[in-house]
């Protein structure tokens, strides 16, 4: 098996629960294909440096797994077809940062971080979007 890391974005204007039933799915999907979760670094929602779809939030997380060559095919396979994913990347064999290695270490299996740039509802986001436009 090898070590993957999947960065994913979706699209922050939906649900907390959508957003959530999203990441699910994807752990879902590692975890029923063989693979094995390492660890889930959740970024939150976070402005866009560009618009995708005429997005300008997206809600970022990183996930940090172990599986043979053709899950990552599988994966992003979804990914195409579900309108919720703006964008990803996975990157294969990269060791994983400092910070994410001494969670691992201890134990932890999730990371939730904060910013001070996040927006907390998409109703805020909403509200952004139309400012920018006027």
């Amino acid at each position: 098996m090898r070590q993957y890391e999947t960065m994913v974005i979706v699209d922050a204007m939906i649900a907390e629960e959508a957003i959530e039933n999203e990441l699910k799915k994807l752990e879902a999907k590692i975890v029923g294909n063989g693979g094995q979760m390492v660890f889930k670094d959740i970024w939150g929602k976070r402005k866009l440096a560009y618009e995708i779809r005429r997005k300008s939030h997206g809600f970022y997380a990183v996930f940090y797994y172990k599986a043979e060559r053709n899950m990552t095919s599988l994966i992003e396979k979804d990914f195409r077809i579900n309108e919720n994913i703006l964008r990803w990347i996975t990157l294969a064999n990269v060791p994983m940062p400092a910070e994410i290695a001494q969670a691992v270490e201890s134990g932890s299996t999730e990371l939730r971080r904060s910013n001070a740039e996040e927006i907390t509802s998409a109703a805020d986001a909403m509200a952004i979007e139309k400012e920018e436009e006027a």
